[in-house]
């Protein structure tokens, strides 16, 4: 090499150095090759942790969201089924406040309907009440307007006169007749007359016309004396030929004291009437006309 020229020795040094650099710069490179790849490799590794850590994480999440979702499940169906439960509780509740306004309305419909047929009976009752006082007071007053009317028709004016009208049809039906009453004097007894045209039972039926005095409650019978006893004279008037047929007897004796017949014990007459059976026969009658 010293036999080299000196330009070749400087360019061979100058390739030495050369080749020392690149080959320091190749280990550097290496050194830094090696460092690249361990960062590369840490890289990697600390991306794989990130990476783990990030599922981990990422399951972390998911699990709580599911435990989230879970538990905002379960609120929702407690505070569904509560509200529902409390809903049923109130339609429960509504239902029997509806059962028990409904019963004490029909109790009071019920007491209602009690008290109105109670109201509606005692009402019928007091108008029938009314009514049978009406009635009671029209009868009485009725008979008393009959019995005034036979007191001014027929007091104390002696002797009195009545007309039996339709003697034919009263003596083919075998009926009998009465007449008004009257009064036998001033505030004395009241009577009236029977007469059965076809004649009375067996002594005179269909053969005589049998008359009969009744007696009958009248308004002096507290005045008067007891028992009845006056002369009573029954005549039979013919007015074609203006004469009579009389037949006088004795009303009240021993008899009428004894026989509460012949009283006026209830009603307004007497059971029996005081008279003559065979008052007159039915030939003479006829005879007479």
């Amino acid at each position: 090499r010293k036999d080299m020229p000196a330009h070749l020795r400087e360019n061979i040094t100058h390739v030495s150095l050369l080749a020392a650099m690149n080959l320091k710069l190749a280990e550097k490179l290496l050194k830094k090759d090696e460092e690249i790849s361990k960062l590369s490799q840490e890289l990697k590794e600390t991306v794989a942790k990130l990476d783990k850590k990030e599922k981990v994480h990422r399951q972390q999440l998911e699990q709580e969201i599911s435990q989230l979702k879970s538990e905002l499940t379960r609120k929702h169906d407690e505070s569904v089924h509560e509200l529902r439960t409390t809903l049923r509780q109130e339609i429960d509740r509504n239902r029997e406040e509806k059962a028990t306004m409904k019963q004490e309305f029909q109790l009071e419909i019920d007491q209602l309907r009690k008290k109105q047929a109670t109201d509606t009976k005692s009402l019928v009752q007091k108008m029938t009440e009314v009514r049978k006082k009406q009635e009671r007071d029209r009868t009485e007053l009725e008979r008393q307007a009959t019995t005034l009317q036979g007191i001014s028709a027929h007091i104390g004016l002696v002797p009195l006169q009545f007309t039996m009208r339709d003697f034919e049809k009263h003596k083919a039906a075998d009926e009998k007749w009465y007449s008004e009453p009257f009064y036998t004097h001033p505030r004395g007894y009241k009577m009236c007359l029977r007469v059965d045209a076809n004649g009375h039972k067996q002594r005179a039926h269909r053969t005589h016309v049998s008359v009969f005095v009744y007696l009958m409650r009248g308004i002096f019978d507290e005045d008067v004396k007891w028992p009845a006893l006056c002369d009573i004279t029954i005549e039979l008037l013919n007015w074609n030929k203006n004469e009579g047929y009389c037949r006088e007897f004795l009303f009240g004796d021993d008899v009428l004291e004894d026989n509460d017949a012949f009283r006026v014990t209830k009603g307004e007459r007497a059971v029996r009437g005081w008279g003559i059976p065979t008052f007159i026969s039915h030939a003479e009658l006829y005879s007479r006309r």
